[in-house]
């Protein structure tokens, strides 16, 4: 068992401006930037826009901006370590350290910090860390539960050993909308 990469969350606006589409999220955060430049929120929107449209380094930018501003903002942690993570180097235990502690630091400020505790068990699954992955995930899905974090439930069940409770956290990632062909599906079974 191993679990999935590059699968990471991002806190706050959509990298891709959702449903208001990018070009009106970049005018409505310029906006609320040039009317309060203190706030850490729309520093951390900005940077996730910015990662949208490729551009990383000026996304940490915006995200060290919010820290500045704000060191408490576990979304600006949580999305630092996103950044750090998908980078180049996916093997780079130096990076995959440093993108974990973000996220634990984004934890520690935030306990309930929902995207810093999914990008922990997706880390964790993939380092084959399952007995510490799997305790984020069921908090996860506690409040959130959805097919990839049911995957990664059964994720770390099946590494753990339960094999019976790894199949049927699969089966009940599908049940919740999950593609039947989706590559946890297809690569666990």
């Amino acid at each position: 068992a191993q679990g999935f990469r590059d699968k990471y969350r991002l806190s706050g606006q959509p990298a891709d401006g959702g449903k208001e589409g990018r070009a009106t999220a970049f005018e409505r955060v310029r906006r609320t930037l040039n009317e309060n430049g203190k706030d850490a929120l729309a520093w951390i929107d900005y940077g996730n826009l910015l990662w949208g449209e490729g551009r990383p380094l000026l996304a940490k930018i915006m995200y060290e901006r919010a820290l500045l501003l704000n060191p408490k903002a576990a979304a600006a942690l949580n999305n630092r370590g996103v950044l750090i993570a998908s980078g180049s180097g996916q093997e780079d235990w130096i990076r995959v350290a440093e993108a974990n502690q973000y996220f634990k630091q984004a934890i520690e400020k935030d306990e309930l910090f929902l995207a810093a505790k999914f990008n922990r068990g997706v880390i964790l699954n993939y380092y084959r860390i399952f007995s510490k992955a799997k305790p984020y995930w069921v908090q996860v899905a506690a409040v959130a539960p959805q097919p990839d974090v049911f995957d990664g439930i059964a994720i770390s069940d099946q590494g753990q050993g339960a094999l019976d409770a790894a199949d049927k956290g699969f089966q009940k990632a599908t049940k919740a909308g999950g593609d039947s062909s989706r590559p946890s599906v297809v690569y666990h079974q």
